[in-house]
């Protein structure tokens, strides 16, 4: 299959169905809107009831985007199956768990890049740059008035973490594109 062939069916396969789509869109709003919430914090986190609201958009966002990433995996079972079928029907129940399967399978994907990671900021000294750097910028209002050394020192440490982390993060994640296909294609059963 040519690459021009690819690009075309990746762009039409969405349009098979637009109620599925749609819904999916609506789906991603929603979960967009209250992560929004989640990261403005409800403003009026003093009260009582903001702090109800919280916990609400916060369960409403986790279980809206376990949907969310439960129906991309009945998308890839349905591709990885090879079939011209239209996009899967959703399936919430089925969805949601799925959705918990994909993000336990996240979790122990991005757990050693995350552990090397943090262990590199700790060897690179970048913990300790940070905090100097943030007590001198809480002290003086500003960190120009560093020493040259140390943020020549700190610009080191951040760059040095931030290539490792990048070039882990790029590994796992290419792994985690396979591990998902994998899932897709064994199904593998919740004994819930």
């Amino acid at each position: 299959m040519e690459i021009i062939e690819l690009f075309k069916d990746s762009l039409t396969y969405p349009t098979k169905d637009w109620n599925k789509l749609l819904i999916f869109g609506v789906l991603f709003i929603i979960a967009g809107i209250f992560g929004l919430l989640q990261a403005l914090g409800i403003a009026l986190s003093q009260y009582i009831a903001a702090n109800i609201l919280e916990i609400i958009s916060a369960i409403i966002f986790i279980i809206v985007g376990l949907i969310i990433y439960g129906y991309t995996l009945s998308i890839v079972r349905t591709t990885v199956k090879d079939t011209d079928d239209p996009l899967p029907d959703f399936d919430w129940g089925k969805n949601f768990i799925d959705g918990i399967k994909l993000a336990i399978l996240h979790i122990v994907y991005y757990i050693i890049p995350v552990i090397i990671t943090l262990i590199v900021a700790y060897a690179t000294g970048a913990f300790n740059y940070f905090y100097q750097l943030a007590i001198l910028s809480a002290s003086t209002g500003s960190i120009q008035t560093a020493p040259e050394s140390l943020v020549a020192s700190a610009g080191l440490s951040f760059l040095t973490v931030f290539i490792i982390a990048a070039i882990l993060f790029i590994i796992f994640g290419l792994l985690l594109l396979i591990a998902k296909a994998v899932l897709a294609e064994t199904e593998v059963r919740c004994s819930c």
